[in-house]
């Protein structure tokens, strides 16, 4: 390589240190004020779970006919987020897909806090959640109790668990060589962290061989454990007898259910970062194309399950079936129903059009819209099948309480406090990878 052209891509590199290093040092007022705000509804919401541990479910929204809420549609809906981390990062790495670099970082990080609240969620299903640890594998105890593995609580435990000790590691072992290199650059009590991080990493030849293997084994390993735990969380619901839940479908609708909100979760952190720390050198637009065709594409894929699933529904002879279809096309929920047609089966055509896909205004507002839609969508899949029985008159109804709001409220705000206070210690991008792009681009490679 020509000596010009090599000073020009150490420069290149330099800058990109500089620029991550900066994001994680240099902090605005508004960065404190945000974390403050989002601190004390985080607070708020730990107080409300302590209310309802003390005093009972009572508290709640949920009765006889409604026994499940906004807790188990949440929880689904963080586990569904949580799979963007490996698609974008397992499935597109094994795929040699190079334009997922700059951006798969965040979604690790996304993967690691959604994980977590949905962790959290499941305390609110526990009649003493202080003794959390009995859904947990067998363990050393006094009184040789065993986990019921029949409990679907047992079955999403463990998965969660499971996903979310692989998830750490994918991400952990990814930040290595990036710890390496900010050990080199920083000073004071930085240093000390990143040298703790980076594991005595040199980058000699023997290292990066080690590396490149143990990642490669991870991200096979991940992926069918990521389509497992969405599995599983779809067979907590179909193993009921319940109308409106007994389905084969519900496996695979899970899944890409996770596929389609985690895509456009990502679009939004991405857009964030972008924009707030200045990343618009390494996040560039033809990245945020390329996840809005992959968006456009889920969306379809999500159009034909749900169509299928809807005939399949309206074509049985059970009373029961009927009144669901009609509660969610014209009855009280056909508001949120045809609000999530729009947004989810829709809008994403809008995706077609070059100049609305490569608009970050427009992407940030439809990926949100998608986001709330597929919530909405695990609250017409569980909440209708709840309170719609076989026995007309125990027909019930159900809506969130205000410790419920405020506890699912403080899950989002404790997702957007973690990833804020995550940020400021590790990188948000990944250096080694985005310095590979950039000398693939010289080559005229990706």
């Amino acid at each position: 390589m020509p000596e010009g052209t090599n000073q020009k891509s150490q420069s290149e590199y330099t800058k990109l240190d500089q620029c991550v290093l900066r994001s994680m040092t240099q902090t605005s007022p508004r960065y404190w004020v945000l974390v403050a705000v989002l601190a004390v509804v985080v607070v708020g919401a730990f107080m409300a779970f302590y209310h309802q541990a003390s005093t009972g479910l009572e508290v709640t929204g949920l009765n006889n006919s409604a026994f499940w809420g906004v807790y188990v549609l949440t929880f689904v809906f963080w586990i569904g987020l949580s799979h963007a981390g490996t698609l974008l990062s397992a499935v597109l790495y094994l795929t040699k897909s190079h334009w997922r670099k700059p951006i798969y970082r965040a979604a690790e990080i996304m993967t690691l806090f959604s994980l977590i609240n949905a962790s959290l969620l499941l305390l609110n299903h526990i009649g003493r959640p202080w003794f959390f640890y009995w859904l947990f594998p067998p363990y050393p105890n006094e009184r040789g109790l065993w986990p019921n593995m029949r409990s679907p609580l047992v079955w999403d435990s463990i998965a969660i668990n499971s996903y979310m000790v692989c998830s750490a590691l994918f991400l952990f072992l990814g930040l290595i060589p990036d710890m390496a290199t900010l050990r080199d650059q920083t000073t004071g009590w930085r240093k000390c962290f990143y040298r703790i991080f980076a594991l005595g990493w040199q980058g000699g030849d023997v290292q990066w061989a080690h590396f490149r293997r143990a990642y490669t084994m991870m991200a096979a390993f991940i992926i069918p454990l990521m389509v497992l735990v969405s599995s599983i969380v779809g067979w907590d619901f179909a193993i009921s007898v319940m109308h409106g839940l007994h389905s084969a479908v519900f496996a695979p609708l899970f899944v890409l259910g996770a596929l389609y909100s985690g895509v456009a979760a990502v679009i939004v952190l991405a857009i964030c970062l972008r924009k707030y720390f200045h990343f618009e050198d390494y996040i560039k637009i033809e990245h945020l194309e390329k996840l809005a065709i992959f968006l456009f594409v889920l969306s379809l894929v999500w159009i034909y399950i749900m169509v299928s699933e809807t005939f399949i529904f309206s074509q049985s002879e059970d009373h029961v079936e009927a009144a669901l279809i009609a509660s969610k096309m014209t009855g009280k929920f056909a508001g949120m129903y045809w609000f999530m047609v729009a947004v989810l089966a829709l809008l994403p055509f809008s995706l077609l059009v070059k100049r609305i896909r490569t608009s970050t205004r427009h992407l940030f507002v439809i990926s949100i819209l998608v986001v709330i839609g597929m919530w909405i969508e695990r609250y017409l899949i569980m909440v209708p099948s709840l309170v719609i029985s076989d026995v007309p008159f125990s027909w019930g109804s159900y809506f969130p309480s205000p410790v419920e709001i405020t506890i699912i409220t403080g899950t989002f705000a404790l997702f957007a406090l973690n990833f804020l206070l995550f940020i400021k210690l590790f990188p948000v991008v990944s250096l080694y990878e985005i310095k590979e792009m950039l000398a693939l681009q010289k080559k005229g490679v990706g």
